[in-house]
């Protein structure tokens, strides 16, 4: 029989005794009660304090439910893939030497099983075992959309991307465990592989960044030069002469914006090409999730939504990592701002500025900004996904090669029987 054979009955065989194994510790239920436990106190931390933080700003209840949930919902997500990453290697990165230690596994090989049916079925299990402690967390999680801004749609993709990490983090723990006679070695390296995709990449491409830094010629959207130097200079005096004008919400002697002085100026900027070494960052499961989760509907309409969706924050991140500078700045929010007005949608595809004293001013701009960039997702998970597909199927036919029969060479000191 081939090694590299594949059937439903030996895979189930193989899956059986697996999680049969895993069963007979009572471990297992004292660990998914703390677990359950666990993230239910995360998710009340979380709604405390966006329900403190709403109460210090006086907003109300109305502002809880549009804030509490994206808040829940990225902690819990967020957490709960960098559990994954912790526990996920402790069932498959001892899962073939530690059967060799037992005497276990050359029974296994006696029989009609093939190699890759021993290493998919113990995959399989694995994965299964840390399917339950993400299925623990669901009803949290599910909660987080009937509280409101998240969508039926961002749990089932963000779950699905959750469960490819996990596996893969299985596949590298049972690569390493085909290759090290000893225990202690497979897990180290295991952790080592999931470390460097995790932080060191990330912190290699920060050092790398000098390196693709240059001086180029930019173009922005709004005054001159000398224009905007004179406009600061009118709102300084306004400033420095009505010191109490914001809290008394008086802007009747405010700077008026001459929407006549706006056009395109290139001016002189240093630019990071970080466009050259994204890749570097892609591979981070924190970025892959958060890159593949589809954003809530109020992206795109509120322009603050990031500042309480934190895979959204990261997913723009990785947006401006990929794409570090674009040359249509708008410079004309930032003159709106200094004189009071806020700056946001207009609920039709425009945007406006408006005071808290009424006043209103369509803002006249060819420049998209970010938070209308609603559609930006897709850029770098499914290159991600690709590598991980890559990764974890490398890794399986990497530890059945290693269990393949008759072996033809053994490092010293291997037992096997």
């Amino acid at each position: 029989m081939s090694n590299y054979s594949l059937s439903l009955h030996g895979l189930a065989t193989v899956f059986s005794l697996e999680v049969k194994q895993r069963l007979r510790s009572k471990r297992w239920i004292v660990a998914l009660i703390a677990w359950f436990l666990f993230v239910g106190g995360l998710t009340w931390l979380g709604m405390t304090i966006v329900w403190m933080q709403e109460q210090s700003l006086g907003t109300g209840y109305a502002n809880f439910t549009r804030d509490a949930g994206p808040t829940a919902f990225s902690l819990i997500m967020l957490f709960v893939l960098g559990m994954g990453i912790v526990v996920a290697p402790m069932f498959t990165a001892t899962s073939i030497n530690g059967d060799r230690g037992q005497n276990t596994l050359a029974v296994l090989q006696a029989t009609r099983l093939s190699a890759l049916e021993i290493t998919f079925g113990k995959l399989l299990a694995a994965i299964a075992a840390a399917t339950t402690f993400l299925a623990v967390a669901l009803p949290f999680i599910i909660w987080t959309m009937f509280i409101g801004n998240v969508s039926a749609w961002q749990l089932l993709v963000s779950f699905l991307v959750l469960l490819v990490e996990v596996a893969v983090v299985c596949a590298v723990g049972l690569g390493w465990s085909a290759v090290f006679n000893r225990t202690a070695g497979s897990v180290t390296f295991t952790y080592l592989s999931l470390l460097f995709i995790t932080v060191m990449l990330p912190i290699i491409m920060m050092l790398c960044t000098p390196f693709v830094a240059q001086a180029e010629k930019a173009q922005y959207w709004g005054m001159s030069y000398e224009d905007e130097l004179a406009f600061k200079d009118e709102v300084y005096k306004w400033e420095t002469e009505n010191p109490w004008a914001y809290e008394n919400s008086d802007f009747s002697k405010a700077p008026v914006v001459d929407p006549s002085k706006f056009g395109w100026h290139s001016t002189d900027v240093g630019i990071d090409h970080t466009e050259r070494i994204w890749w570097m960052l892609a591979p981070n499961p924190f970025m892959v999730l958060a890159d593949a989760t589809p954003h809530a509907p109020a992206y795109g309409v509120d322009p603050d939504y990031e500042e309480r969706d934190t895979m959204s924050a990261l997913r723009s991140m990785m947006y401006a990592v990929k794409y570090p500078y674009r040359y249509d700045e708008d410079h004309t929010s930032d003159y709106y701002n200094s004189i009071g007005y806020s700056v946001g949608p207009d609920g039709q595809g425009g945007v406006v500025a408006t005071r808290d004293d009424g006043s209103r001013i369509i803002v006249d701009t060819p420049v998209t900004p970010l938070w209308r960039r609603a559609n930006h997702s897709g850029e770098t998970w499914p290159w991600a996904l690709g590598f991980y597909a890559l990764v974890g199927i490398g890794f399986l036919l990497l530890a059945t090669s290693r269990l393949s029969i008759p072996y033809h060479r053994l490092a010293k000191g291997t037992r096997v029987a």
